[in-house]
């Protein structure tokens, strides 16, 4: 199977699904706008021609040409109102498109451009899923078919990590940890007043 993610190269995020494909045998491909080496992924830059986001619309041809090249099984594009908008500008299919947060929850909200954009993507993929079932709502209001959406949450394998069968003699001390940024749509001081 040939996967290409169009995707944030940089991001932990892409890194971690393209190395898990790769683990699984899948010839994985990532088309970003930022360089980053994935052992065992090859990762395409696309061109902006020092643009910044009007660059976006140069890259759609690069795209077009090396999806043409590469005849993906599967196209997964991550955040939607840039990758997302990318891969559905250039008609790749199949399009699965994931929404992060921000890209479908604060974006279209601020800006008719994002809300388009976003709109735009949701409308062409063919699968489209997010991190969280709250965020679903989002994805239809902004266009998405409520029958193509599927919420994939982050989670922990429950197989691999058991609590202990035993209780412990001693309760361990309480701690809390935040793995978020300080961006206010993250607001890290609700978890420390609740502490």
């Amino acid at each position: 199977m040939k996967i290409l993610y169009v995707s944030d190269a940089a991001s932990v995020h892409t890194r971690r699904w393209a190395e898990a494909m790769r683990d699984t045998g899948a010839q994985v491909h990532v088309a970003s706008f930022r360089a980053a080496q994935i052992d065992g992924v090859d990762v395409h830059v696309l061109p902006t021609f020092g643009l910044g986001k009007l660059g976006y619309l140069f890259a759609v041809p690069a795209l077009r040409s090396l999806a043409q090249r590469v005849q993906p099984d599967v196209v997964h594009a991550q955040y939607v109102t840039s990758y997302g908008f990318l891969a559905a500008a250039a008609r790749l299919t199949p399009l699965v498109v994931t929404a992060w947060g921000t890209d479908v929850l604060i974006s279209p909200r601020e800006s008719r451009i994002s809300r388009w954009l976003a709109g735009r993507a949701l409308h062409a993929a063919d699968r489209v899923t997010t991190v969280a079932e709250h965020m679903n709502a989002a994805v239809i209001e902004l266009g998405a078919a409520p029958a193509k959406v599927l919420a994939l949450p982050f989670g922990v394998d429950t197989e691999r990590f058991r609590p202990p069968l035993a209780a412990r003699p001693e309760p361990p001390p309480l701690r809390v940890i935040s793995t978020r940024n300080f961006g206010p749509v993250y607001s890290v001081s609700t978890v420390i007043d609740a502490v």
